[in-house]
């Protein structure tokens, strides 16, 4: 088992430096699951420059990222993720961003997050359901901090950008 954490955590690595490759070597393609950084960077054009933005539930921080699109052409944000690995991965790749390890929710708490040998399904539902029958097998239980919208956004102040 630690050997597969480890051969995994490294993947996680060599995919966000061959991201940063691409993002550098030529104009970057879709890094989100459907291209959907592709119609947010085109409604976004104008704002590229000085908007920002919060995602939830980042997960890693190139690979089906809707946000990671926007970090490359300049944009930078907060990130929101419960999973410990993938904070530690969006602060060494993504520094420009601000990146918080926690779950969000209605009320500010704690709560277990059950990471699953597929990490696009781990989540805070202990039983995902039958929807989601790849992957989710329990491989690691954490307890999270839970953080609602308005307490992040009145403790995380982002760098006026002129």
């Amino acid at each position: 088992m630690c050997g597969s954490r480890t051969l995994f955590a490294a993947k996680q690595h060599a995919d966000a430096i061959l991201d940063q490759m691409k993002a550098r070597t030529s104009p970057p393609g879709s890094f989100s699951q459907y291209g959907e950084d592709l119609i947010i960077c085109d409604l976004l054009q104008d704002h590229l420059s000085n908007g920002f933005y919060v995602d939830i539930g980042a997960n890693h921080p190139s690979k089906l990222s809707n946000t990671y699109r926007l970090y490359t052409l300049g944009m930078r944000g907060v990130t929101v993720e419960p999973n410990q690995s993938f904070c530690s991965l969006h602060q060494r790749y993504r520094p420009g961003d601000v990146c918080v390890c926690a779950g969000l929710g209605s009320a500010e708490g704690v709560a277990c997050f059950f990471e699953r040998g597929y990490h696009g399904v781990s989540s805070f539902l202990e039983s995902p359901g039958p929807a989601v029958a790849f992957g989710s097998v329990v491989v690691a239980r954490r307890v999270v901090p839970i953080i609602t919208l308005a307490g992040l956004l009145n403790t995380v102040h982002l760098a006026a950008r002129g």
